[in-house]
């Protein structure tokens, strides 16, 4: 229910507390600033708004502080175990925001600025990626079950990358693709995988939900628009 999943997010965001805090003791020496900056993020409007919205937030947030402190206190101890259980970590937090499947590449670059030790960096990734991909693994296997396609975790990246670069969008945010102006080539092999242009929000809604092949279509026009028109790309971003 909403309700539970309202208690859920005050949960997470309960137990994020102790975390930053201990993340606060290590990057600041005293103690009134630590004290101070705990308190500040305690209370920021955002977490506390946060426990009222249905979204990923409060517990990516929960996951991320959880893996910084790992980073910070058990650097030195246990050396592997850690890696393979902040890749796990990793893993999940991918699977609620995905750009984060990028973060094991990042720590890995970290470790070798800062250890430039090869031997023990290489170490690092192999232990990373282990607990990484002992989540990716069953999310793909998972999907692939469910769609017919192997994808670890989403299959939207070309719709999304569609509906926010287009000549329509002005803003570079969300919009329904079948507001965009479409040739019917574009429209005729989004038809052959089973996905319809010109229909109203909630199928278009639904569709995107089940249909694992219009997201390569998709991709594909976006970056045609975006070769095509560069500046434009350029101000949505702005």
């Amino acid at each position: 229910s909403i309700f539970t999943a309202k208690v859920f997010n005050v949960i997470c965001s309960t137990l994020t507390l102790p975390f930053i805090f201990l993340i606060m003791d290590k990057v600041f020496n005293k103690k009134s600033v630590v004290w101070l900056c705990f308190v500040v993020f305690a209370f920021m409007p955002n977490n506390l708004i946060y426990n009222n919205v249905l979204g990923s937030e409060i517990l990516s947030v929960l996951l991320f502080s959880i893996i910084i402190c790992m980073n910070l206190y058990m650097i030195e101890k246990y050396k592997i175990w850690n890696f393979i259980i902040q890749g796990f970590l990793i893993g999940i937090l991918s699977l609620v925001k995905p750009f984060f499947m990028a973060y094991p590449i990042v720590l890995i670059f970290i470790y070798l600025i800062k250890n430039k030790e090869p031997k023990n960096t290489a170490i690092i990734g192999v232990s990373l990626i282990v607990g990484f991909m002992c989540v990716m693994i069953p999310s793909t296997i998972k999907n692939y079950k469910a769609f017919g396609k192997a994808f670890p975790i989403s299959y939207n990246g070309g719709y999304t990358l569609y509906i926010n670069n287009n000549s329509m969008n002005v803003r570079g945010t969300w919009m329904n693709a079948f507001k965009v102006p479409a040739s019917e080539e574009f429209k005729q092999k989004l038809r052959d995988v089973g996905f319809e242009y010109d229909v109203d929000h909630i199928t278009e809604k639904t569709q995107n939900l089940r249909n694992a092949y219009s997201g390569d279509i998709f991709k594909e026009e976006a970056i045609k628009w975006i070769i095509q028109h560069p500046a434009e790309f350029i101000s949505l971003g702005c």
